[in-house]
């Protein structure tokens, strides 16, 4: 599965950022299949496909346009990309008392 790798100082956090387009693809635009979806991102439905499927790494360009299509902050992408396992063990409890409360403000807006 390929991931991102976003590098805070020494520490680095893996997000599965595939899974997490798919993810919000089905649930913001259900009227879209994955080849219209691609489309409207400008790219290919196999090209999604591979993304979705964690088999390429989108470009910065690529995860802009895709955040555009469906009508988010790029960074909701990234936070939801997060999973505890990429968290460092030292912040992983503060991380699971805000997590909820931030996946509920983003619901609000998005």
């Amino acid at each position: 599965m390929s991931a991102i790798y976003i590098t805070f100082g020494k520490n680095t956090n893996i997000m599965h950022i595939g899974q997490t387009i798919r993810k919000l693809r089905k649930e913001k635009l259900k009227e879209l299949n994955q080849g219209e979806f691609a489309v409207k991102a400008g790219i290919t439905q196999s090209y999604l496909s591979l993304l979705e499927r964690g088999h390429k790494e989108p470009s910065p360009t690529t995860l802009k346009k895709i955040a555009e299509v469906l009508d988010i902050p790029l960074a909701v992408i990234f936070w939801y990309g997060l999973e505890e396992k990429d968290i460092q063990p030292e912040k992983l409890e503060l991380f699971k008392q805000v997590k909820p409360i931030i996946d509920e403000m983003i619901r609000s807006i998005a």
